[in-house]
């Protein structure tokens, strides 16, 4: 029987996208996080009132944009660019 190799991870560190235009906490990037660690580990979670609280942020919020002209225009903007445009800029 062979031994399986087994290594030590000091640190994991999963990154979640969260769009420019919101502020304050993003139920969806929690939640896609979550998931992929409960994938990455094999832990069972139920994420389901997370799912459920993503779900509502983002139709409170598109409701919220439609009420709003300089948002939207905001975010349709930024939707149109090119991938070559959407690269983040850092200052060094």
């Amino acid at each position: 029987m062979v031994k399986a190799k087994q290594q030590r991870i000091d640190v994991v560190s999963l990154w979640s996208p969260v769009p420019m235009y919101v502020a304050g906490v993003y139920p969806r990037a929690a939640y896609r996080i979550l998931e992929k660690l409960a994938y990455l580990t094999g832990i069972q979670l139920d994420l389901t009132d997370l799912k459920k609280k993503a779900e509502t942020f983002e139709a409170e919020f598109q409701k919220e944009v439609a009420e709003q002209p300089d948002m939207r225009e905001l975010i349709e903007g930024y939707r149109g660019r090119t991938d070559r445009e959407k690269e983040p800029t850092y200052i060094l």
